[in-house]
């Protein structure tokens, strides 16, 4: 495989890198491992400021991060396309935005807005990152395996953590965040060198899940970093 001039990879690509399908990806994606993208065309990306205000700017061309909810619904649907009437993101500065596909008032309404799982990619440093941290050892051309006689080895992932799941009776909304803001900001290798604020989980939270209440937002803050101070007896 020969890396495009662009530096990027597209999910059959680095499937084919790692000798892994989709669905491993995803769950790398969705805890925050490994950070996917979606290119979209003449849409209007919309964010909140924080005193309210609304505020849009219209794209011919943007490249975004769906959130990990969205990337979660493309678990299992294979080629499907996902078509909403908006999509939560990130934006190329990290900011949540909105996507949405305005037709324009003479018709009366917003049109869907949709993107084939196939154009995800991924940037070729973001995944040279990802295979340092955890000793994947890939080559970054190669060719195909007959014409030197031997099959490339394929690399092994790491396995994704256990999910609490939303198709589950006993499923947590607050919980499934903790967890997935737990392995962003903590999962990493070199976790062991940080130190976890909770004003970093809650930064996090809001850019990730920016429907979150407040009141949510607090509480799962106390589960991710709970207070180290020792209760005088």
């Amino acid at each position: 495989m020969t890396i495009r001039k662009d530096n990027k990879l597209l999910l059959d690509e680095l499937c084919r890198r790692w000798g892994c399908d989709w669905d491993d990806i995803f769950d790398l994606a969705i805890t925050g491992q490994l950070p996917l993208w979606i290119e979209l065309f003449d849409v209007e990306l919309v964010s909140r400021g924080k005193k309210g205000k609304i505020s849009k700017q219209s794209c011919s061309r943007a490249e975004v991060r769906p959130l990990p909810a969205e990337l979660a619904q493309l678990k299992g649907r294979g080629e499907a396309m996902m078509i909403a009437f908006e999509l939560p993101c990130l934006d190329a500065e990290g900011k949540a935005v909105v996507a949405t596909n305005s037709v324009g008032e003479e018709m009366g309404d917003a049109s869907m807005i949709g993107f084939k799982p196939a154009n995800l990619f991924i940037y070729l440093q973001d995944v040279l990152v990802f295979e340092k941290q955890h000793g994947l050892e890939v080559e970054a051309t190669s060719v195909e395996p007959e014409e030197v006689g031997q099959v490339p080895s394929t690399p092994v992932l790491p396995a994704p953590p256990l999910q609490n799941a939303r198709d589950i009776e006993q499923h947590a909304p607050e919980l499934h965040v903790a967890l997935q803001c737990w392995q962003a900001l903590w999962g990493a290798a070199d976790a062991a060198e940080k130190k976890l604020r909770r004003k970093s989980v809650k930064k996090w939270i809001r850019k990730q899940y920016p429907l979150t209440t407040e009141a949510a937002v607090e509480r799962i803050a106390r589960v991710v970093c709970p207070s180290r101070k020792k209760k005088k007896g």
